[in-house]
């Protein structure tokens, strides 16, 4: 199974791993979601991906 790291970056410009997610395509969505939710691309592509389980 493929998986995705998610950096952070401080205050002070260092980066780091923030968290290992599993299932990186999943991932990768959920990220590209969130970063819709809360800057509105207003792109069709980004309101067909839902929760199914």
């Amino acid at each position: 199974m493929s998986s995705t790291n998610i950096h952070i970056v401080r205050e002070n410009s260092d980066v780091e791993i923030y968290v290992e997610v599993k299932n990186s395509f999943a991932g990768a969505m959920n990220i590209w979601n969130s970063l819709n939710n809360k800057y509105d691309f207003r792109d069709s592509i980004f309101n067909r991906f839902e929760k199914t389980a």
